[in-house]
Protein backbone atom coordinates (compact mmCIF):
# COMPACT_ATOMS: atom_id res chain seq x y z
CA UNK A 1 0.00 0.00 0.00
CA UNK A 2 1.37 2.86 -1.13
CA UNK A 3 -0.17 7.05 -0.30
CA UNK A 4 0.73 10.10 -1.54
CA UNK A 5 -0.14 13.37 0.70
CA UNK A 6 -2.21 16.06 -0.96
CA UNK A 7 -0.88 19.13 -0.44
CA UNK A 8 -4.00 22.03 -0.65
CA UNK A 9 -6.85 20.22 -2.60
CA UNK A 10 -8.96 17.81 -3.66
CA UNK A 11 -8.34 17.18 -7.73
CA UNK A 12 -11.17 17.44 -9.80
CA UNK A 13 -11.98 15.16 -12.46
CA UNK A 14 -14.60 14.57 -15.26
CA UNK A 15 -16.51 11.58 -15.61
CA UNK A 16 -16.17 8.85 -17.66
CA UNK A 17 -12.94 9.70 -18.54
CA UNK A 18 -9.75 7.66 -20.44
CA UNK A 19 -6.57 9.01 -20.41
CA UNK A 20 -3.63 7.63 -22.12
CA UNK A 21 -0.03 9.11 -22.17
CA UNK A 22 3.36 7.35 -23.15
CA UNK A 23 6.75 7.17 -21.18
CA UNK A 24 9.69 4.79 -22.28
CA UNK A 25 10.72 4.80 -18.16
CA UNK A 26 7.51 5.19 -16.09
CA UNK A 27 8.03 8.14 -14.25
CA UNK A 28 10.89 9.23 -15.67
CA UNK A 29 11.64 9.58 -19.41
CA UNK A 30 9.27 11.28 -22.11
CA UNK A 31 8.74 10.37 -25.82
CA UNK A 32 8.41 12.25 -28.31
CA UNK A 33 6.60 10.20 -30.66
CA UNK A 34 3.62 9.95 -28.24
CA UNK A 35 1.36 11.90 -29.63
CA UNK A 36 1.15 13.37 -33.22
CA UNK A 37 2.84 15.78 -33.90
CA UNK A 38 2.34 19.18 -35.68
CA UNK A 39 -0.72 18.90 -36.74
CA UNK A 40 -4.48 19.85 -36.26
CA UNK A 41 -7.95 19.23 -36.98
CA UNK A 42 -8.72 15.31 -37.68
CA UNK A 43 -7.54 12.55 -35.81
CA UNK A 44 -9.75 12.14 -32.73
CA UNK A 45 -10.83 14.21 -29.08
CA UNK A 46 -8.23 13.48 -26.39
CA UNK A 47 -11.43 14.36 -23.81
CA UNK A 48 -13.20 11.40 -25.46
CA UNK A 49 -11.19 8.35 -24.51
CA UNK A 50 -9.51 8.30 -27.81
CA UNK A 51 -5.52 7.37 -28.28
CA UNK A 52 -3.55 9.42 -30.63
CA UNK A 53 -0.22 7.88 -30.32
CA UNK A 54 1.25 7.05 -33.77
CA UNK A 55 3.59 3.94 -33.90
CA UNK A 56 4.70 1.96 -31.21
CA UNK A 57 3.80 2.63 -27.76
CA UNK A 58 6.21 2.62 -24.81
CA UNK A 59 4.93 1.42 -21.24
CA UNK A 60 1.47 2.97 -22.23
CA UNK A 61 -0.31 3.96 -18.80
CA UNK A 62 -4.15 3.90 -19.36
CA UNK A 63 -6.44 6.14 -16.33
CA UNK A 64 -10.30 4.75 -16.27
CA UNK A 65 -12.08 6.85 -13.84
CA UNK A 66 -15.22 4.65 -12.48
CA UNK A 67 -18.12 4.40 -14.41
CA UNK A 68 -20.09 3.79 -11.02
CA UNK A 69 -19.27 3.88 -7.63
CA UNK A 70 -21.74 3.51 -4.95
CA UNK A 71 -21.77 2.88 -0.87
CA UNK A 72 -25.08 1.09 0.72
CA UNK A 73 -26.03 1.01 4.03
CA UNK A 74 -27.35 -2.53 5.69
CA UNK A 75 -30.01 0.26 7.67
CA UNK A 76 -33.13 0.50 6.10
CA UNK A 77 -32.03 3.59 4.42
CA UNK A 78 -31.85 5.07 0.68
CA UNK A 79 -28.80 4.92 -1.14
CA UNK A 80 -26.21 6.40 -0.04
CA UNK A 81 -25.07 8.70 -3.37
CA UNK A 82 -23.04 11.90 -2.29
CA UNK A 83 -19.68 13.54 -2.46
CA UNK A 84 -18.40 10.35 0.29
CA UNK A 85 -17.57 6.38 -0.48
CA UNK A 86 -18.36 4.78 2.99
CA UNK A 87 -16.97 1.49 4.27
CA UNK A 88 -18.19 0.98 7.97
CA UNK A 89 -19.01 -1.76 10.05
CA UNK A 90 -20.19 -1.33 14.10
CA UNK A 91 -22.48 -3.19 16.03
CA UNK A 92 -25.73 -1.73 14.31
CA UNK A 93 -24.12 -1.05 10.73
CA UNK A 94 -22.49 -2.15 8.06
CA UNK A 95 -22.05 0.10 4.85
CA UNK A 96 -20.02 -1.28 1.49
CA UNK A 97 -18.86 0.26 -1.35
CA UNK A 98 -19.10 -0.57 -4.69
CA UNK A 99 -16.59 0.07 -7.84
CA UNK A 100 -17.08 -0.54 -11.27
CA UNK A 101 -14.38 0.05 -14.01
CA UNK A 102 -14.77 -0.37 -17.81
CA UNK A 103 -11.29 -1.32 -19.09
CA UNK A 104 -10.90 -0.70 -23.37
CA UNK A 105 -7.91 -0.77 -25.60
CA UNK A 106 -5.34 -2.62 -23.79
CA UNK A 107 -3.23 -4.24 -26.37
CA UNK A 108 0.01 -5.75 -24.41
CA UNK A 109 0.94 -7.38 -21.49
CA UNK A 110 -0.63 -5.89 -18.23
CA UNK A 111 2.50 -5.20 -15.85
CA UNK A 112 0.60 -3.13 -13.24
CA UNK A 113 -2.78 -2.15 -12.20
CA UNK A 114 -3.84 -0.22 -9.05
CA UNK A 115 -7.01 1.51 -7.93
CA UNK A 116 -6.32 4.81 -6.19
CA UNK A 117 -9.10 6.62 -4.32
CA UNK A 118 -8.66 9.65 -2.07
CA UNK A 119 -9.11 9.56 1.84
CA UNK A 120 -11.60 12.08 3.64
CA UNK A 121 -11.02 10.92 7.19
CA UNK A 122 -8.18 9.31 9.56
CA UNK A 123 -8.84 5.97 10.28
CA UNK A 124 -7.20 3.25 12.04
CA UNK A 125 -8.11 0.49 8.80
CA UNK A 126 -8.88 2.04 5.24
CA UNK A 127 -10.67 -1.19 4.44
CA UNK A 128 -10.47 -4.93 1.74
CA UNK A 129 -10.80 -4.26 -1.57
CA UNK A 130 -12.63 -7.45 -3.04
CA UNK A 131 -13.74 -8.79 -6.79
CA UNK A 132 -17.83 -8.19 -6.65
CA UNK A 133 -20.21 -9.35 -9.00
CA UNK A 134 -20.91 -6.41 -11.89
CA UNK A 135 -24.74 -6.87 -12.02
CA UNK A 136 -25.49 -3.02 -10.58
CA UNK A 137 -25.15 0.35 -11.45
CA UNK A 138 -25.20 3.02 -8.93
CA UNK A 139 -28.67 4.17 -9.84
CA UNK A 140 -30.39 1.43 -8.65
CA UNK A 141 -28.27 -0.40 -6.28
CA UNK A 142 -29.24 -1.10 -2.97
CA UNK A 143 -28.11 -3.61 0.34
CA UNK A 144 -31.31 -5.97 -0.49
CA UNK A 145 -29.64 -5.81 -4.63
CA UNK A 146 -26.22 -5.17 -3.75
CA UNK A 147 -24.25 -7.59 -5.83
CA UNK A 148 -22.11 -11.21 -4.59
CA UNK A 149 -18.54 -10.06 -3.07
CA UNK A 150 -15.74 -12.43 -3.09
CA UNK A 151 -14.77 -13.35 0.65
CA UNK A 152 -11.93 -15.31 -0.65
CA UNK A 153 -8.67 -15.52 0.55
CA UNK A 154 -7.40 -11.97 1.30
CA UNK A 155 -3.88 -12.05 -0.29
CA UNK A 156 -5.64 -12.14 -3.55
CA UNK A 157 -5.93 -7.98 -3.59
CA UNK A 158 -4.17 -6.65 0.11
CA UNK A 159 -5.77 -4.54 2.45
CA UNK A 160 -4.96 -1.27 3.35
CA UNK A 161 -3.78 -0.48 6.72
CA UNK A 162 -3.93 2.62 8.50
CA UNK A 163 -5.58 5.73 6.42
CA UNK A 164 -5.34 9.75 6.73
CA UNK A 165 -6.99 12.27 5.35
CA UNK A 166 -6.77 14.04 2.17
CA UNK A 167 -4.06 11.30 1.23
CA UNK A 168 -4.42 8.79 -2.39
CA UNK A 169 -4.39 5.12 -0.82
CA UNK A 170 -4.13 2.30 -3.64
CA UNK A 171 -4.72 -1.49 -4.03
CA UNK A 172 -2.51 -3.87 -6.32
CA UNK A 173 -5.28 -5.65 -8.47
CA UNK A 174 -2.71 -6.94 -11.17
CA UNK A 175 -3.83 -10.62 -9.89
CA UNK A 176 -7.31 -9.49 -11.42
CA UNK A 177 -6.96 -7.23 -13.97
CA UNK A 178 -3.35 -8.84 -15.28
CA UNK A 179 -2.94 -12.66 -16.84
CA UNK A 180 -5.35 -14.77 -18.66
CA UNK A 181 -8.34 -13.60 -17.11
CA UNK A 182 -7.73 -9.71 -17.41
CA UNK A 183 -7.90 -7.59 -20.59
CA UNK A 184 -10.52 -5.33 -21.39
CA UNK A 185 -13.97 -5.78 -19.89
CA UNK A 186 -15.94 -5.08 -16.89
CA UNK A 187 -14.38 -5.04 -13.68
CA UNK A 188 -16.11 -4.61 -9.76
CA UNK A 189 -15.00 -4.03 -6.78
CA UNK A 190 -16.25 -3.76 -3.50
CA UNK A 191 -14.75 -2.55 -0.38
CA UNK A 192 -15.45 -3.80 2.91
CA UNK A 193 -14.43 -4.21 6.85
CA UNK A 194 -14.91 -6.27 9.73
CA UNK A 195 -14.28 -3.20 12.09
CA UNK A 196 -13.96 0.04 10.79
CA UNK A 197 -14.96 3.78 9.53
CA UNK A 198 -13.81 5.04 6.34
CA UNK A 199 -14.75 7.36 4.11
CA UNK A 200 -13.07 8.16 0.65
CA UNK A 201 -13.94 10.57 -2.49
CA UNK A 202 -16.64 9.75 -4.95
CA UNK A 203 -17.18 10.44 -8.73
CA UNK A 204 -20.00 13.02 -7.54
CA UNK A 205 -16.91 14.89 -5.72
CA UNK A 206 -13.42 16.33 -6.34
CA UNK A 207 -11.45 13.02 -6.75
CA UNK A 208 -13.03 10.38 -8.13
CA UNK A 209 -11.36 6.86 -7.91
CA UNK A 210 -9.54 5.50 -10.74
CA UNK A 211 -8.07 2.64 -12.13
CA UNK A 212 -4.20 3.13 -13.82
CA UNK A 213 -3.33 0.16 -16.06
CA UNK A 214 0.23 -0.20 -17.16
CA UNK A 215 1.03 -2.43 -20.28
CA UNK A 216 3.96 -3.71 -21.05
CA UNK A 217 7.21 -1.71 -22.64
CA UNK A 218 7.23 -3.07 -26.54
CA UNK A 219 9.11 -0.28 -27.53
CA UNK A 220 13.07 -0.29 -28.49
CA UNK A 221 13.03 3.95 -29.05
CA UNK A 222 15.40 5.78 -26.83
CA UNK A 223 13.65 9.14 -24.86
CA UNK A 224 13.82 12.09 -25.43
CA UNK A 225 14.45 15.32 -23.15
CA UNK A 226 13.20 14.79 -19.82
CA UNK A 227 10.09 16.67 -19.18
CA UNK A 228 11.05 19.99 -16.67
CA UNK A 229 7.71 21.31 -16.64
CA UNK A 230 4.07 20.45 -17.40
CA UNK A 231 2.69 24.79 -17.47
CA UNK A 232 -1.75 25.06 -18.59
CA UNK A 233 -4.24 26.93 -18.32
CA UNK A 234 -6.53 29.52 -19.85
CA UNK A 235 -8.12 32.72 -19.65
CA UNK A 236 -12.03 33.67 -19.24
CA UNK A 237 -13.01 31.24 -16.74
CA UNK A 238 -16.02 31.49 -13.86
CA UNK A 239 -18.98 33.06 -14.94
CA UNK A 240 -21.02 33.89 -11.96
CA UNK A 241 -24.24 34.72 -14.22
CA UNK A 242 -24.71 31.07 -15.68
CA UNK A 243 -26.11 28.95 -12.30
CA UNK A 244 -23.88 26.58 -10.35
CA UNK A 245 -20.67 27.05 -10.24
CA UNK A 246 -19.86 23.20 -9.74
CA UNK A 247 -21.60 22.52 -13.04
CA UNK A 248 -20.33 25.17 -15.03
CA UNK A 249 -17.85 25.38 -17.99
CA UNK A 250 -15.10 26.79 -15.45
CA UNK A 251 -15.79 22.88 -13.29
CA UNK A 252 -15.36 21.26 -16.24
CA UNK A 253 -12.12 23.49 -17.52
CA UNK A 254 -10.94 22.77 -13.83
CA UNK A 255 -11.27 18.96 -13.50
CA UNK A 256 -8.49 18.95 -17.03
CA UNK A 257 -6.39 21.03 -14.64
CA UNK A 258 -6.79 18.29 -12.18
CA UNK A 259 -6.21 15.14 -14.62
CA UNK A 260 -2.79 17.10 -15.31
CA UNK A 261 -2.14 17.10 -11.22
CA UNK A 262 -2.99 13.51 -11.25
CA UNK A 263 -0.54 12.14 -13.91
CA UNK A 264 2.20 14.09 -12.95
CA UNK A 265 1.83 14.21 -8.92
CA UNK A 266 1.23 10.62 -8.54
CA UNK A 267 1.94 8.64 -11.36
CA UNK A 268 4.99 10.31 -13.03
CA UNK A 269 6.53 12.33 -10.45
CA UNK A 270 9.67 14.22 -11.15
CA UNK A 271 8.69 16.98 -13.14
CA UNK A 272 6.94 20.40 -11.82
CA UNK A 273 3.19 21.31 -12.69
CA UNK A 274 2.82 25.17 -12.93
CA UNK A 275 -0.68 26.82 -14.18
CA UNK A 276 -1.60 30.01 -15.26
CA UNK A 277 -4.42 32.44 -16.14
CA UNK A 278 -4.87 34.56 -18.63
CA UNK A 279 -7.38 37.03 -17.35
CA UNK A 280 -11.10 37.54 -16.98
CA UNK A 281 -11.29 34.74 -14.13
CA UNK A 282 -14.28 35.74 -12.58
CA UNK A 283 -17.22 37.81 -14.66
CA UNK A 284 -18.37 39.79 -14.63
CA UNK A 285 -16.41 42.27 -12.85
CA UNK A 286 -14.01 40.09 -11.39
CA UNK A 287 -14.66 41.33 -7.53
CA UNK A 288 -13.23 39.50 -4.34
CA UNK A 289 -16.74 37.97 -3.68
CA UNK A 290 -16.78 36.70 -7.57
CA UNK A 291 -13.76 35.21 -7.18
CA UNK A 292 -14.82 33.61 -4.10
CA UNK A 293 -18.07 32.45 -5.55
CA UNK A 294 -17.60 30.83 -8.78
CA UNK A 295 -13.77 31.56 -9.41
CA UNK A 296 -12.69 29.33 -5.82
CA UNK A 297 -14.98 26.66 -5.96
CA UNK A 298 -13.36 25.35 -9.31
CA UNK A 299 -9.80 26.70 -10.44
CA UNK A 300 -9.09 27.73 -7.25
CA UNK A 301 -8.84 24.42 -5.79
CA UNK A 302 -5.37 24.74 -7.58
CA UNK A 303 -4.48 28.24 -6.34
CA UNK A 304 -1.28 27.40 -4.78
CA UNK A 305 -0.26 26.36 -8.48
CA UNK A 306 -1.48 29.19 -10.24
CA UNK A 307 0.09 32.60 -11.36
CA UNK A 308 -2.32 34.20 -12.89
CA UNK A 309 -2.48 37.47 -15.42
CA UNK A 310 -5.57 40.32 -14.99
CA UNK A 311 -8.06 40.81 -17.85
CA UNK A 312 -10.74 43.84 -18.99
CA UNK A 313 -12.63 42.40 -16.13
CA UNK A 314 -10.80 42.38 -13.36
CA UNK A 315 -10.58 46.19 -14.24
CA UNK A 316 -14.20 46.97 -13.33
CA UNK A 317 -13.60 47.06 -9.98
CA UNK A 318 -11.61 49.79 -9.36
CA UNK A 319 -8.08 48.85 -9.42
CA UNK A 320 -8.93 45.24 -10.20
CA UNK A 321 -8.97 45.66 -5.94
CA UNK A 322 -10.98 42.23 -5.89
CA UNK A 323 -8.18 40.34 -7.98
CA UNK A 324 -5.23 41.47 -6.13
CA UNK A 325 -7.43 40.58 -2.83
CA UNK A 326 -7.57 37.12 -3.91
CA UNK A 327 -4.62 36.27 -5.56
CA UNK A 328 -2.83 38.66 -3.26
CA UNK A 329 1.23 38.09 -3.73
CA UNK A 330 0.49 35.47 -6.81
CA UNK A 331 -0.54 38.34 -8.51
CA UNK A 332 2.63 40.63 -8.43
CA UNK A 333 2.46 44.52 -7.08
CA UNK A 334 -1.42 45.44 -7.65
CA UNK A 335 0.09 49.07 -9.11
CA UNK A 336 1.89 47.44 -11.98
CA UNK A 337 0.10 43.25 -12.75
CA UNK A 338 3.44 42.01 -14.15
CA UNK A 339 6.29 40.12 -12.55
CA UNK A 340 8.45 37.10 -13.89
CA UNK A 341 9.30 33.90 -12.48
CA UNK A 342 12.04 31.12 -13.25
CA UNK A 343 10.65 27.08 -13.09
CA UNK A 344 13.28 25.11 -14.14
CA UNK A 345 15.32 26.22 -16.70
CA UNK A 346 12.20 27.86 -18.12
CA UNK A 347 11.49 31.93 -17.65
CA UNK A 348 7.82 33.05 -17.66
CA UNK A 349 6.51 36.43 -18.10
CA UNK A 350 3.37 37.16 -16.87
CA UNK A 351 2.17 40.93 -18.27
CA UNK A 352 -1.04 43.38 -17.71
CA UNK A 353 -2.47 44.14 -21.26
CA UNK A 354 -4.84 46.79 -19.07
CA UNK A 355 -2.51 49.68 -20.97
CA UNK A 356 -4.94 52.55 -19.55
CA UNK A 357 -4.48 51.28 -16.20
CA UNK A 358 -0.73 50.89 -15.93
CA UNK A 359 0.67 54.34 -17.89
CA UNK A 360 0.82 52.39 -21.04
CA UNK A 361 2.40 49.58 -22.96
CA UNK A 362 4.51 51.30 -25.59
CA UNK A 363 8.12 52.03 -25.75
CA UNK A 364 9.53 54.02 -23.00
CA UNK A 365 6.39 53.07 -20.53
CA UNK A 366 7.07 51.48 -16.99
CA UNK A 367 5.97 47.82 -18.15
CA UNK A 368 7.57 47.98 -21.46
CA UNK A 369 11.32 49.37 -20.11
CA UNK A 370 10.73 46.78 -17.21
CA UNK A 371 9.73 44.53 -20.02
CA UNK A 372 13.10 44.45 -21.81
CA UNK A 373 15.60 44.62 -19.03
CA UNK A 374 13.91 41.63 -17.53
CA UNK A 375 14.46 39.67 -20.82
CA UNK A 376 17.96 41.07 -21.61
CA UNK A 377 18.75 38.87 -17.97
CA UNK A 378 17.01 36.40 -19.50
CA UNK A 379 18.97 35.57 -22.76
CA UNK A 380 19.87 32.15 -22.76
CA UNK A 381 16.80 30.79 -21.54
CA UNK A 382 13.80 29.71 -23.41
CA UNK A 383 10.67 32.27 -22.32
CA UNK A 384 6.94 31.53 -22.09
CA UNK A 385 4.98 35.40 -22.03
CA UNK A 386 1.54 35.25 -20.89
CA UNK A 387 -1.39 38.23 -20.97
CA UNK A 388 -5.06 38.85 -21.31
CA UNK A 389 -5.64 40.96 -24.90
CA UNK A 390 -4.16 39.24 -28.05
CA UNK A 391 -2.17 40.94 -30.09
CA UNK A 392 -3.81 38.84 -33.25
CA UNK A 393 -6.80 36.98 -33.28
CA UNK A 394 -9.34 36.04 -35.17
CA UNK A 395 -12.42 36.37 -32.44
CA UNK A 396 -14.94 38.30 -32.03
CA UNK A 397 -12.50 41.09 -30.78
CA UNK A 398 -9.82 40.81 -33.03
CA UNK A 399 -6.49 41.42 -32.00
CA UNK A 400 -5.34 44.61 -30.23
CA UNK A 401 -2.84 47.20 -31.57
CA UNK A 402 -1.58 48.24 -27.80
CA UNK A 403 0.21 44.89 -27.58
CA UNK A 404 2.49 45.42 -30.21
CA UNK A 405 5.36 47.55 -28.35
CA UNK A 406 5.34 44.58 -25.96
CA UNK A 407 5.23 41.72 -28.88
CA UNK A 408 7.91 43.70 -30.31
CA UNK A 409 10.35 43.89 -26.99
CA UNK A 410 9.22 39.46 -27.21
CA UNK A 411 10.40 38.99 -30.60
CA UNK A 412 13.62 40.82 -30.28
CA UNK A 413 14.48 39.14 -27.52
CA UNK A 414 13.74 35.55 -28.92
CA UNK A 415 10.54 34.54 -26.85
CA UNK A 416 9.22 31.18 -27.84
CA UNK A 417 5.41 31.51 -26.77
CA UNK A 418 2.90 34.42 -26.02
CA UNK A 419 -0.47 33.30 -24.64
CA UNK A 420 -3.53 35.51 -24.51
CA UNK A 421 -7.76 35.33 -23.99
CA UNK A 422 -10.01 37.72 -24.43
CA UNK A 423 -11.41 36.20 -27.51
CA UNK A 424 -13.52 33.19 -25.97
CA UNK A 425 -12.28 30.78 -28.25
CA UNK A 426 -8.89 28.79 -28.97
CA UNK A 427 -6.78 29.53 -31.71
CA UNK A 428 -2.88 28.83 -32.64
CA UNK A 429 -0.98 31.06 -34.78
CA UNK A 430 2.18 29.89 -36.84
CA UNK A 431 5.52 31.80 -35.63
CA UNK A 432 5.33 35.17 -36.78
CA UNK A 433 7.15 38.60 -35.62
CA UNK A 434 4.99 41.80 -34.01
CA UNK A 435 4.19 43.04 -37.42
CA UNK A 436 2.23 39.67 -37.91
CA UNK A 437 4.65 38.88 -40.68
CA UNK A 438 5.54 34.99 -40.58
CA UNK A 439 8.96 33.95 -39.28
CA UNK A 440 9.88 30.25 -38.52
CA UNK A 441 13.53 30.86 -37.41
CA UNK A 442 13.05 33.46 -34.58
CA UNK A 443 9.06 34.10 -34.84
CA UNK A 444 6.53 34.02 -31.42
CA UNK A 445 4.13 31.22 -31.38
CA UNK A 446 1.04 32.71 -30.44
CA UNK A 447 -1.66 30.91 -28.62
CA UNK A 448 -5.57 32.28 -27.59
CA UNK A 449 -7.06 30.52 -25.30
CA UNK A 450 -10.43 32.39 -23.67
CA UNK A 451 -11.80 29.13 -23.47
CA UNK A 452 -11.56 28.84 -20.01
CA UNK A 453 -15.22 28.32 -18.98
CA UNK A 454 -17.92 31.59 -20.10
CA UNK A 455 -19.35 31.16 -22.84
CA UNK A 456 -17.84 30.35 -26.38
CA UNK A 457 -18.42 33.24 -29.14
CA UNK A 458 -17.72 33.19 -33.38
CA UNK A 459 -14.62 33.43 -35.25
CA UNK A 460 -14.50 36.16 -38.37
CA UNK A 461 -12.67 35.52 -40.97
CA UNK A 462 -9.60 33.64 -39.93
CA UNK A 463 -6.40 36.54 -40.02
CA UNK A 464 -2.76 35.25 -41.66
CA UNK A 465 -0.80 32.78 -40.03
CA UNK A 466 -3.35 31.47 -38.14
CA UNK A 467 -3.50 27.46 -38.17
CA UNK A 468 -6.01 26.28 -35.91
CA UNK A 469 -9.12 27.74 -34.38
CA UNK A 470 -11.88 25.47 -31.91
CA UNK A 471 -14.56 27.02 -29.91
CA UNK A 472 -17.06 24.29 -30.00
CA UNK A 473 -16.28 23.41 -26.22
CA UNK A 474 -14.14 24.98 -23.34
CA UNK A 475 -10.67 23.78 -22.89
CA UNK A 476 -7.21 24.44 -22.06
CA UNK A 477 -3.69 24.52 -23.67
CA UNK A 478 -1.10 22.23 -22.02
CA UNK A 479 2.16 22.56 -22.39
CA UNK A 480 5.06 20.26 -21.67
CA UNK A 481 8.11 22.15 -21.05
CA UNK A 482 11.65 19.97 -21.91
CA UNK A 483 14.98 21.89 -21.45
CA UNK A 484 15.66 22.86 -25.02
CA UNK A 485 11.78 22.44 -26.29
CA UNK A 486 8.53 22.00 -26.02
CA UNK A 487 5.25 20.48 -26.88
CA UNK A 488 1.55 21.83 -27.19
CA UNK A 489 -2.11 20.46 -26.60
CA UNK A 490 -4.93 21.93 -26.46
CA UNK A 491 -7.36 19.72 -24.11
CA UNK A 492 -11.34 20.27 -24.22
CA UNK A 493 -13.83 19.27 -22.21
CA UNK A 494 -15.60 15.94 -22.47
CA UNK A 495 -18.38 15.94 -24.82
CA UNK A 496 -21.59 15.14 -23.88
CA UNK A 497 -22.46 13.29 -26.93
CA UNK A 498 -19.13 12.39 -28.72
CA UNK A 499 -20.63 10.93 -31.68
CA UNK A 500 -22.53 14.27 -31.92
CA UNK A 501 -20.16 16.79 -32.12
CA UNK A 502 -16.39 18.22 -33.58
CA UNK A 503 -13.48 16.12 -33.49
CA UNK A 504 -10.64 18.41 -32.66
CA UNK A 505 -7.34 17.87 -32.31
CA UNK A 506 -4.22 20.30 -32.05
CA UNK A 507 -0.84 18.98 -30.40
CA UNK A 508 2.65 19.61 -32.04
CA UNK A 509 6.37 20.09 -30.99
CA UNK A 510 9.32 22.49 -31.51
CA UNK A 511 12.20 23.93 -30.08
CA UNK A 512 13.49 26.55 -28.70
CA UNK A 513 15.47 30.02 -30.58
CA UNK A 514 18.59 28.79 -28.92
CA UNK A 515 18.58 25.23 -30.81
CA UNK A 516 17.62 26.61 -34.02
CA UNK A 517 20.25 25.82 -36.48
CA UNK A 518 20.89 29.60 -37.99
Amino acid sequence: MIKYPLIKTSLLICASIILTFTSANIGMAHHRDGHVKGGSGGGGDSSTGESFNSGAVAGKMSLFQAIDDASVSSKSKPILKNSELVVKKSRNTVTQTFLKFDVVGIVETVVSAKIILRSTVNSGFGGELRVAGDNWSESTITWANRPDVDFGDLSVIPAVGAVASDTYYEWDVLSVVGGDQGGNRIYSFAITCDSCASKYQSGEAAMAPYLVVVEEDVSSEEPDEPIELVFAGAGDIADCGTGDPMNSGAAKTAQLLGEILMQDEILVGGADVSFFTTGDGAYNEGSLQQYIDCYDPTWGLYFEWTNPTPGNHEYLTPDAAGYFAYFGAQAGDPSEGYYSYDIGSWHFIALNSNCGEISGCDLGSPQNKWLRLDLEAYSDSCVVAYLHHPPYSSGEHGGDGNMRPLMEALYENGVEILIAGHDHSYERFAPQDADGVPDLAKGIRLFVVGSGGTSLRTFRTPIANSEARFNSRNGILKLTLHPSSYDWEFIPVAASNPEAVEKFLDVGSAWCHGDIDE
